[in-house]
Parts: structure tokens; sequence; C-alpha cells
């Protein structure tokens, strides 16, 4: 079964249906009451996002993610899994930013796409 794959921030995923979504965290600290899968591998570290705070381009960021996060096997094996244990629900990756800002979801979106052929779309 095919499923689709999706982003979102945390905000909006909380009204997602569970039966139909798998709520996937890619941040470091999950939100209360959160009860849905956690990758934090997939999360930029705490140097980067203090870096990014402190006025780190949006382009140096970029760079640095892809380097922490999607050049290693281990983050295509992770989401292999992930595909295939979904149950047939449609997969959304969450974190906190609000979808008009840079995040680093966005980044793992066109990573997904460019290895898996996923059209990975925000749900807002």
């Amino acid at each position: 079964m095919v499923v689709n794959v999706f982003t979102s921030c945390f905000k909006k995923a909380s009204s997602l249906d569970p039966g139909k979504y798998l709520v996937v965290s890619i941040s470091r600290f999950n939100p209360r009451g959160f009860n849905g899968v956690s990758l934090k591998s997939l999360a930029p570290s705490r140097q980067l996002l203090s870096d990014y705070k402190k006025g780190l381009s949006w382009d140096e960021y970029s760079k640095r993610y892809r380097l922490e996060c999607l050049t290693s096997g281990g983050v295509k094996s992770a989401l292999s899994l992930l595909l295939s244990h979904t149950h047939g629900r449609d997969i959304v990756l969450c974190c906190y930013e609000s979808p008009s800002m840079n995040c680093h979801r966005f980044l793992l979106a066109d990573f997904i796409q460019d290895c898996f052929g996923y059209n990975v779309k925000e749900i807002v």
C-alpha cells in the first residue's frame, strides 16, 4: 500500500486523525502530550540551532543540516523502516516552526523527494 508523506508543525498535527496519519517528530524535544513516533536523528543539533538563532544564514544552515542529518545511510534506512510500518497511514513529519518560516523539515522533504520519489506536501 502506497502512503503519502507530508510535513507540518506540531500545532496543526495535533488535530490530525491518528487512524489516518502517523505523526513523526523530527525535533530534539517533543511538545507535552505528544504520542507519535520520534526520529531525533533528523533534528538539527543544538549547536546548529544555536548558531542559526545567532545569525547563521539560511544557506549555511541548510548546508550544515544536510551534512549533519542527511548524509548518512542511517537516514535512508530509518525512513525506509518508517515507510514500511505505517499500517496504511500517511506520514506527517513535524516540528515547531510555522509553514511561513525557514525550517529543516522542508530540507528533509526535498531529501525524501530525491531519494524516495515522494511528492512531500505541507499540511497547513
